[in-house]
């Protein structure tokens, strides 16, 4: 049971706050506050209600670090946003999916529904939107043996104001427990806070986190900010450089990548380099298309 309970540690960060595709990995996951792409899917479920056309998004993963420390994670994962305007909703629902084999211990599978609203409330020189998040998190042991399933809560709110915004986010409301034979875990509860500001050719982003301790880690807090410059080229599209840094009491870590976007294509990159807590380096590679957006 001890040798059990070693090996869970590396895996609890599935069922975390890992932001969805590269362009969120450049950024060090600092995307509570960014209503620009799907990367906030998985951690402010108010922020897709900001898409104003559908949008479908791959990515492929290999993560050693996260915001919530070391981690073993190789996954895949879709994503799709869907606006909606009628007079009883207006804003976008999210569909997303992933699947990580969380080396050695389990392979978890999560399946999301969300709703965010768009210019829900005007307040103040800005307007505030919420967001839900209904899901699905599965583990299946590949050291123990045995499966579970259980429901999650997301909760978000988004207040955008000029070229600024600022995102709220309750990860994992109820703390679904992810127990798997004997091996003990439990998605934790993490609050987030992020800011985001646009000025020209530049984005900066920044969060804070805070997650509770679970039975595979201890509790952890976290800083992450990320930058972004972007460029057009004359007929080849849209380039941008990012860069990212997590600051954390379980790890500190340096993210640095690229986009290009044509037409509505977007094929993003990033790989991400352990300041401690590790040598192992990650990456992650996504492929998006926006519809209508030429």
């Amino acid at each position: 049971l001890a040798r059990a309970g070693l090996l869970a540690a590396p895996a609890a960060a599935s069922n975390e706050d890992v932001a969805f595709g590269a362009r969120a990995a450049a950024w060090a996951d600092a995307v509570t506050a960014d209503s620009e792409g799907l990367g906030s899917l998985t951690v402010n479920p108010a922020a897709v209600g900001q898409m104003r056309r559908i949008q479908v998004e791959a990515t492929h993963r290999r993560l050693f670090q996260g915001q919530g420390g070391p981690t073993n994670l190789d996954g895949m994962g879709m994503a799709a946003a869907f606006p909606i305007d009628t007079s009883v909703l207006r804003g976008a629902f999210g569909l997303a999916w992933t699947h990580d084999v969380a080396d050695p211990v389990a392979t978890d599978r999560s399946m999301a529904l969300t709703y965010g609203s768009r210019s829900w409330r005007e307040l103040g020189p800005g307007t505030l939107d919420a967001g839900l998040t209904f899901k699905t998190i599965g583990r299946s042991g590949r050291a123990q043996g045995g499966s579970t399933a259980k429901a999650g809560v997301d909760l978000g709110l988004l207040y955008r104001w000029r070229e600024s915004a600022a995102g709220l986010s309750l990860i994992n409301v109820n703390g679904p427990s992810t127990d798997v034979g004997p091996v003990g875990d439990r998605a934790p509860v993490t609050l987030k806070l992020g800011v985001s500001r646009a000025v020209r050719r530049f984005s900066v982003l920044a969060d804070l986190a805070q997650r509770e301790p679970t039975p595979a880690r201890g509790a952890s807090t976290s800083l992450s900010g990320g930058l972004e410059y972007s460029f057009a080229a004359v007929k080849a599209g849209l380039f941008s450089a990012r860069a990212g840094l997590t600051l954390g009491s379980r790890g500190k870590t340096m993210s640095v990548g690229g986009g290009w976007r044509v037409l509505g294509a977007s094929l993003d990159y990033a790989i991400r380099a352990p300041l401690a807590h590790g040598s192992r380096w990650s990456n992650a590679v996504s492929l998006s298309y926006r519809f209508g957006a030429w």
